[in-house]
């Protein structure tokens, strides 16, 4: 069996800690899911937050104030304001069972923070 010799045991060393820095680096500025890596919880809205006088319109909501409503990401997100475009806005929030990905069970979450402003 080989000993290591000290010259060998300091390169080890540095190699370690080279990987440590790197390590660390790259976590720092990790990604996911397009969006920079958090360990905060995102905290979904309802109607204590709102209240149904001032929910979210999601006949005027951007990607970002829709991902705010509980069972919203970014991809669901984005059907919603693709199929909005392709209606010419919701009537109701009833609508949105149109949108893949939302079910009976998630408009019940989506119905405590979102209201549909009806265009005079």
């Amino acid at each position: 069996m080989k000993t290591i010799l000290r010259h060998e045991k300091k390169i080890i060393a540095v190699f370690l800690v080279f990987m440590g820095v790197l390590s660390v680096f790259f976590g720092y500025f990790a990604v996911k899911n397009g969006e920079p890596y958090t360990t905060e919880k995102k905290v979904a809205l309802s109607t204590e937050d709102y209240g149904a006088e001032n929910g979210i319109d999601i006949n005027s909501a951007k990607k970002e104030e829709l991902c705010q409503l509980k069972g919203v990401g970014e991809k669901i997100s984005e059907r919603i304001l693709k199929a909005r475009d392709e209606m010419g806005g919701f009537k109701s929030v009833d609508d949105l069972l149109y949108v893949d990905g939302i079910g009976k069970s998630k408009i019940k979450d989506i119905k405590k923070a979102a209201k549909v402003i009806k265009e005079q």
